[in-house]
């Protein structure tokens, strides 16, 4: 049986944990990249490297930008789709973790600790932020009743 080649760790995962006799240690700083896959054939097309580990990205629709949340950094790198580099840093609230943008393509919601953060997509500006209950997390878009 042929082996496949093998690669080093940090091009295999994006956050992972290693254990060591049974002691667990996080790594998650292996891998500071978002990658690129073509959906027609499955394949990698590109990696586009980032300050740091992003946790959730979304693009607008228009196909022009990445907005990549970095939960770790507390930023929200902006990348650019049509030179693969980070155009923009933005602070976001701490332990941001989701990002949905508005199916119109205006504005981007990005949940975190305690509110969710408005970022206007034409200026790039934080907007109001959002509060929340204590414990509420999470994003998702619900159709209006018909």
């Amino acid at each position: 049986m042929e082996r496949a080649p093998r690669k080093p760790l940090r091009q295999l995962c994006h956050e992972c944990e290693i254990q060591t006799r049974g002691e667990s240690k996080a790594a998650t700083r292996l891998l500071l990249r978002q990658v690129g896959i073509d959906t027609a054939t499955n394949k990698i097309t590109n990696w586009i490297e980032l300050p740091a580990p992003a946790f959730a990205s979304a693009p607008t629709p228009d196909g022009r930008w990445l907005p990549a949340l970095s939960m770790v950094a507390n930023r929200l790198f902006v990348v650019d789709l049509q030179t693969g580099k980070v155009s923009r840093s933005l602070e976001v609230p701490k332990r941001s973790s989701e990002i949905l943008i508005r199916p119109g393509g205006e504005i981007a919601y990005i949940s975190g600790t305690g509110k969710i953060a408005v970022l206007g997509l034409r200026s790039w500006e934080m907007q109001r932020p959002i509060e929340l209950t204590p414990g509420v997390d999470g994003l998702a878009w619900v159709p209006a009743p018909r």
